[in-house]
This record gives C-alpha cells, structure tokens and sequence, in this order.
C-alpha cells in the first residue's frame, strides 16, 4: 500500500532533495553543506516502516534515482519490506561540495570516518517528505544498503558503517564490499613480487635496469615501475559472473595461465607452480604484449610515468576532476584494498 500524501506523486522520482550535513563532524563549528537526495515513498506503508538509505558512493548521485524503480535491489527491498527508499550522494561528488576547489588543503574532510558518519547524522536529523512527525531510527528501522554498481566503495561504506553504529542502523546490505583483504597470492606469483621487491630496495643498479627491461619498462622510477606491474591483477575486480563461463577469455585469467605455463608449452595445475625464475620470465614475456609493447612500444613504458606534473590529474582542482577525490581516498587510507 502506497502511502496517501506521495511526494513521488507530486514532485516525481528525480526530484533532488537538500540536507544540511556538517563539513567537519569532529567540529561542528564549520558549518554545513548542501547535501542532495533522492527519495521514493511508493511502497512506504505508513508511520513506522523502514527506510532503506543506498550512497552511489565515489561518483555523481546524477540518474541515481533510477535504483528507487523497479528492476533494482533497493526498490525490491522496498516493495518486500513496504519501505521508503533514500539516495544519498557521497560529499565531495555530483552536487554535494563541501568546498569550492580540490585543493590539498579542502580535501582533508574527504575520509573514510566522515563519509560514515555522514550516513549516521544523516538518519539521525533528517526530515523526509513523508507525512510523519519522525522518521529518526528510534521510531523507524533503517537499512543501509552499499551496491558497487560505479565501485566497490559504496559496500566498503555500507559495512564500516554497520560495525561502528549499528545501534542506528537495523542492518546492512553491503554488496561487492572487500571487508576482509587479502594480499596472500598464489606461491609463484607471490615469489616473483618478493624477488622484484628485493632488487628494487637492495639490488645494484644494473640489476634494477635489467629486471625492468625483463618488462620493457626500463624507463620507469621504482615507483612507477611496481605500479605498472599492479596491471593485469587489477582486472579481478571488474571479473563478473559470466567471465566465469567464456572459457579463461577474461584477461585475468589469461595473465594467471601465462604464469603457470612451463617452458614445454603446457599449463601447470598443480599447486607447487612452475616456480623461479620460470614464473618471472612468464610474467614478463606477458605483461609485455599487453603493457608498454601495445601502449607505446620502443619508448621503455615512458607512457606509463607519473612525473609529468603539469598533467591534468594533478593540475586540475576543479570539481569537475572527479577522479582526484577517489585516488585521495585511496593514497591516504584504503590503498588498494577497496
């Protein structure tokens, strides 16, 4: 049963709501900003019925109201429960901008203890348009749901949240959230990162140029050179269910095969691995036809180098570089467990 005073009805689905959230929640005094909303009251069935809060997470809240219609997992939950929904966009993405510019100095309130507690104070003092006196979670459940449909930081959010105030939020749904990471990786690919390691920190310097030749990346400072080595294993996050069924065609799996493939051609499957220096020469041999031979070959994988600081990544703090919100977070606390 639809409640009787809709505002879906009066103002439609992708009507942007306003709240007044604290920049700073460990001083108040800072002042607010305008943070926006979408809301949805088509199956609340009255006073008391849950309300289900999803955050897009790091990116714009723009069509995100389009998970309160049929066809998403927040409005199932809707219709299932008789729920009100919420969109809430993250601080510092879309429309909700705490400061003019991302400068170093305005990014300090972008952290992962103030986009949680940005959820609770935002359960705790808003007023939706429902016909109610409160809809704070002392009088309605509320369900934090996190789907990483734009990244997997909107579940991250979701499950850091539940463990530090589950005493406002009833439950949580946190989907695709990495909650417990894992850098244990398969003994040969582990034993080729540790060899690398080794000569990066302690090796001469013809040793460091010969392993980074091995990769065509002879071009490359240390730090530039262990990123670019990060890829293809970065690829496992974007694996979805039916990569699983094209045969090893993803091109994780490709890059797993490669290392596991002994000097006959064949594909080892066991667990002891081909071992060193087979896996290191595998690794290398592979990442060079889909790394700097492909991207800009002869060059020794100059395109992969970050020290051009007139490159819009660093020079653009405009708003509009929404990419320098997301890699502050990482650099200063997820690092690539996310």
């Amino acid at each position: 049963m639809a409640s009787t005073l809709s505002a879906v009805g009066n103002n439609g689905i992708n009507f942007e709501y306003w709240f007044d959230q604290l920049i700073d929640h460990n001083n108040p005094s800072a002042g607010t900003f305008k943070q926006r909303y979408f809301f949805s009251d088509q199956y609340w069935i009255g006073d008391g019925a849950p309300i289900i809060l999803q955050t897009p997470g790091e990116t714009s809240a723009d069509g995100w109201w389009s998970q309160l219609q049929t066809g998403h997992i927040q409005n199932k939950m809707m219709g299932q429960l008789g729920a009100a929904g919420v969109i809430l966009e993250h601080r510092y993405w879309g429309k909700s901008l705490p400061v003019p510019d991302l400068t170093t100095q305005n990014l300090q309130w972008l952290t992962v203890e103030q986009g949680v507690e940005d959820l609770k104070y935002f359960a705790q003092n808003v007023q939706l348009p429902l016909n109610v006196t409160s809809t704070q979670p002392d009088r309605a459940p509320w369900v934090n749901v996190g789907c990483g449909y734009s990244g997997f930081w909107s579940g991250i959010l979701a499950a850091y949240t539940q463990e530090k105030h589950a005493d406002v939020f009833a439950s949580a749904y946190a989907s695709s959230a990495p909650v417990q990471a894992d850098g244990d990786f398969c003994s040969d690919l582990a034993a080729a990162i540790a060899y690398i390691d080794d000569i990066l920190e302690n090796g001469k310097s013809r040793q460091v140029g010969r392993i980074k030749s091995m990769f065509g990346l002879e071009a490359l400072r240390d730090d530039d050179f262990g990123r670019a080595l990060t890829y293809p294993l970065t690829t496992w996050q974007q694996l979805q269910a039916y990569d699983y069924q094209q045969n090893g065609k993803a091109l994780f799996f490709q890059f797993c095969d490669a290392i596991e493939t002994r000097a006959d051609g064949t594909i080892n499957q066991s667990q002891d691995g081909v071992g060193m220096p087979q896996a290191l020469e595998n690794w290398a041999a592979f990442y060079k036809t889909i790394g700097p031979d492909k991207a800009c070959p002869e060059t020794g994988g100059s395109c992969y180098s970050s020290y051009n600081y007139s490159d819009p990544f660093y020079a653009d703090t405009s708003v509009a570089n929404t990419v320098r919100g997301w890699e502050w977070l990482l650099c200063t606390q997820l690092g690539f467990y996310q």
